[in-house]
């Protein structure tokens, strides 16, 4: 299970508001990040993991695009 994430690059202004917004949301949850300029998939270290709940993954969504936020079981 975890939380997927397509992002343009580490560096990405739209990922740094989405990496403030899951800071928020500590948990036990994985997050994984597909970077598009590298193609590599990357998992955060355990102290970026998240609690999922629906307010967190709308605004990730509204940061991100519906498409690039993906919740795997």
């Amino acid at each position: 299970a975890g939380l997927y994430l397509r992002i343009p690059s580490l560096e990405d202004k739209g990922y740094k508001k989405a990496r403030q917004i899951m800071d928020i949301f500590d948990g036990p949850t994985p997050v994984y990040l597909v970077c598009e300029d590298t193609g590599k998939r990357l998992l955060s270290p355990s102290s970026g993991w998240v609690d999922v709940n629906p307010p967190m993954l709308s605004q990730l969504r509204k940061v991100l695009g519906g498409d690039n936020v993906k919740l795997v079981d």
